[in-house]
């Protein structure tokens, strides 16, 4: 049985979450490669026809607490339910990042890791920017509907609308089965927010030196006037989190990495 599953946010800091609560001598979390060559399961989203029973046994052999990390779960909406028809009685982990930041971030992956992203992020964000208003857009995105583009390549602005994907997992989890970190927090502060979530999953605290695992490449700066079409796209949706959580995360909208003076004009 699957005790819990770090969803998302892609580019939030999920790998480092899966490694790091792995350290812990009462945690085991899937570490290996599928039949598939994937370093995450990827059951919910993409190999749901293989049944409940393939994934099982995926899962570390463990007489302690076992997870998985599938960062794709949080914004494929359309997987919220199926988790619920496994164990209605998982717990969630959620790392939040300011979602101009996980959206470059993603870019970056594609362009300089994956090397399948050709446009630019100015390109990508605009291309996807002008299909916010397609009626269909939103929701075969959240239903893991098939195309011919690398998940990577896809979903830029839609994976940071936090807000909606929280309200939809809502409808299964009670908030008790949800934990949601920062991703800036866990970075400034990594025991007090590990140990926050050691707290969620009902193991003891823990000491370890916790790291930060970086995929990525920060040379490249963004545009400002993407940066400011961004900061008007996620304002309402950044706004009614901050409202659920109860607190703004100062973070997201005073952020040194993209200060003015080092965006490309």
């Amino acid at each position: 049985m699957i005790d819990f599953i770090i969803v998302g946010a892609q580019k939030g800091g999920t790998t480092a979450a899966a490694f790091n609560l792995n350290k812990h001598p009462d945690i085991s979390v899937f570490s290996g490669i599928t039949e598939y060559g994937q370093y995450e399961i990827e059951f919910f989203n993409q190999h749901w026809n293989r049944g409940a029973n393939w994934y099982f046994e995926q899962l570390p052999k463990s007489e302690g607490i076992v997870g998985e990390k599938t960062a794709e779960l949080f914004h494929r909406t359309i997987c919220h339910e199926r988790i619920f028809t496994v164990n209605p009685k998982v717990k969630l982990l959620i790392l939040l990042r300011c979602p101009i930041e996980r959206a470059f971030s993603q870019w970056r992956m594609a362009a300089y890791i994956k090397k399948d992203e050709s446009k630019s992020f100015d390109e990508v964000i605009l291309n996807e920017f002008a299909k916010l208003e397609l009626p269909n857009y939103k929701q075969e995105f959240y239903s893991c509907n098939e195309t011919e583009i690398n998940c990577w390549r896809e979903g830029y602005i839609i994976k940071g609308f936090y807000f909606e994907q929280l309200q939809n997992l809502l409808k299964y989890f009670s908030e008790d089965n949800i934990h949601i970190a920062v991703s800036e927090y866990v970075l400034k502060n990594k025991e007090v927010e590990y140990n926050k979530m050691f707290s969620f999953l009902n193991v003891a605290p823990f000491s370890t030196d916790f790291e930060h695992r970086f995929n990525g490449k920060i040379s490249q700066m963004m545009n400002k006037k993407t940066y400011d079409l961004l900061k008007e796209i996620y304002s309402k949706s950044n706004e009614s989190l901050f409202n659920f959580l109860g607190y703004e995360i100062k973070e997201w909208s005073n952020n040194p990495t993209y200060s003015p003076n080092q965006f490309v004009q």
